[in-house]
């Protein structure tokens, strides 16, 4: 069965990562191995009302560890949750790198979210891992880079926000608000992806841009 004509779903997500043993904090850029996943933000803006599915809504979830959790904690629920919430979206076929994928993550480096997340999911004691389309050579083309398509050389994120401020005074004061505390990626889940929405969005990928 051809899936040419099918629209993935968009999967915004925010994480933040810490060094495995505790040592520090937020690792930006995390390594995979090195450092576990702490905290977890998604956004499905299209995700379905299991009790009535021909209505759309916006679903947020977000996954923090929890005091005493071993480390892979944060992951093996996130993994849980895609499985559950994605049915048939990953196969388990490594070499489909041509498989048009049905879950498109966006956001600030989400192929490294992807790899850490299955890495984490593979090591022992996590129980079963990842489905290989997920995270195979297939991975690259479900993950849609925002900061890499707005960034450039030379530029500091003050000055790509700076450019990419909207003209309309209203949207002004939303930007500012939603930019002016940003840390920059990594470090605040839930802001990585309000930011990655705007920035998706003035990009066309909701329709015409904003």
């Amino acid at each position: 069965m051809s899936d040419a004509g099918l629209r993935p779903s968009w999967l915004f997500v925010g994480y933040r990562a810490s060094p495995a043993d505790g040592s520090g904090g937020p690792s930006v850029p995390p390594r995979p191995y090195r450092d576990r996943l702490d905290e977890v933000f998604l956004l499905d803006p299209a995700a379905r009302d299991d009790r009535r599915p021909e209505r759309p809504v916006c679903k947020a979830l977000r996954y923090r560890r929890r005091d005493g959790e071993p480390p892979g904690g944060v992951a093996v629920r996130v993994r849980n949750h895609l499985l559950r919430a994605y049915p048939g979206a990953w196969d388990n076929d490594p070499t489909d790198a041509d498989r048009r994928p049905a879950v498109v993550f966006v956001g600030f480096a989400p192929l490294r979210f992807v790899r850490l997340l299955a890495t984490e999911c593979s090591l022992p004691g996590s129980g079963r891992p990842c489905p290989l389309g997920l995270w195979g050579p297939a991975a690259a083309r479900a993950c849609w880079d925002v900061g890499a398509a707005v960034a450039a050389e030379g530029l500091s994120w003050a000055d790509v926000l700076a450019f990419r401020r909207p003209a309309d005074p209203a949207d002004q004061a939303v930007w500012d608000g939603l930019t002016r505390a940003w840390p920059g990626p990594g470090r605040d889940p839930e802001q990585d992806v309000r930011l990655a929405v705007v920035l998706a969005a003035q990009l066309g990928l909701f329709g015409a841009p904003a």
